[in-house]
């Protein structure tokens, strides 16, 4: 590992806000502890926009447009946005040919796995933060990501 990828892998754990990281190749070994970890919120401003992975779910140009206009007017209008907290490629599954971990329509409860994003080989679960539907999969399996990119809307259970 030379000294840009080191530097990458430093910004990398900083960004997504990772206070243990280890990684051993060839004979060295990397171990990254923070204490107090600062790093992004979670929370993405930008707008939603269409996506050519959209296509193939079971929503609607019309539904998709409302859902979004209402996602981008955040939790107030009850639909909550779910992120890549790391650059790397998205997985709806385990392993391949196995069923997605989560399906659009589906329940989800806060702590459920929704996705692995893998980087460097290392295989990240991404987790719901919230209980309610899966209402969107924004992108395909197999695509590669970015940090704070859109993956999943989630309109949150009332109550």
């Amino acid at each position: 590992m030379d000294l840009s990828e080191l530097k990458e892998l430093l910004r990398t754990v900083v960004e997504n806000d990772i206070s243990e990281f280890e990684y051993e190749e060839a004979g060295v070994r990397i171990r990254i502890k923070r204490d107090h970890p600062a790093g992004a919120s979670g929370e993405d401003s930008r707008p939603i926009t269409e996506s050519p992975f959209n296509a193939g779910h079971s929503l609607g140009g019309d539904e998709r447009q409302s859902i979004a206009k209402a996602a981008a007017q955040g939790t107030a209008a009850g639909i909550h946005t779910i992120v890549s907290p790391i650059v790397g490629t998205f997985y709806n599954g385990p392993s391949p040919g196995v069923d997605p971990f989560v399906h659009v329509g589906d329940m989800v409860q806060e702590g459920t796995v929704l996705c692995i994003v893998e980087a460097m080989k290392l295989m990240n679960e991404v987790k719901s933060d919230v209980s309610g539907k899966v209402i969107d999969i924004l992108v395909e399996n197999s695509q590669p990501v970015e940090y704070g990119q859109k993956l999943y809307l989630i309109q949150l259970r009332k109550g």
